[in-house]
């Protein structure tokens, strides 16, 4: 096994009262990448059934290893994020009181996201085979993972619609704080 990824991937996607995705946001800090650190923050807008997404990263991130294996995540394959260019970005991260807090700050604006009400932490390690649907493409990717029952994201000041969902995959709930994650390719 070789280790291409390790670091942290917390992620919300939220949804509507019918259980479609409605917006959400993935954000990858790699102390250690195969393609070197950085971090990146994916986000997703949905409006009327159509996803827009946005991509901010630090400078020298490696951006489009991130792509290659966040594209493949529940909510997120809906946006062809090959296409997208990454817009410049300041990350800054942390617990502020029970609160992890997340904020994206570029030219623009800026993008908050905040995760409360927490889970048990618990250790995840799962193997996806054939990942992205690429034969031979396979991981083993273990997590420390943190639950929340409310996860908030806001863009420019304003809240964006949807509720955490319950279960998400194989995870508890649609956010979570994926810490001491590693990706070890098979």
């Amino acid at each position: 096994m070789t280790i291409e990824f390790a670091g942290e991937n917390p992620c919300v996607v939220l949804y509507d009262q019918e259980g479609n995705a409605v917006s959400a946001v993935s954000y990858w800090n790699a102390n250690f990448s195969v393609a070197g650190p950085g971090k990146a923050l994916f986000l997703l807008i949905g409006h009327g059934g159509q996803f827009q997404g946005r991509l901010f990263s630090e400078a020298n991130a490696p951006v489009e290893f991130f792509k290659g294996l966040n594209q493949h995540f529940l909510g997120f394959e809906v946006v062809e994020w090959a296409s997208i260019r990454p817009q410049p970005a300041r990350f800054e991260a942390g617990w502020i009181g029970e609160d992890y807090r997340l904020t994206c700050s570029h030219i623009d604006g800026a993008i908050d996201v905040t995760w409360r009400d927490f889970g048990d932490p618990r250790m995840l390690s799962q193997r996806s085979i054939d990942f992205g649907k690429v034969a031979g493409r396979s991981y083993e990717i273990s997590s420390v993972i943190i639950g929340s029952t409310t996860g908030v994201i806001d863009v420019d000041g304003k809240t964006l619609p949807g509720s955490v969902q319950t279960p998400y995959g194989a995870l508890p709930r649609s956010a979570f704080l994926a810490f001491c994650e590693t990706w070890s390719r098979l």
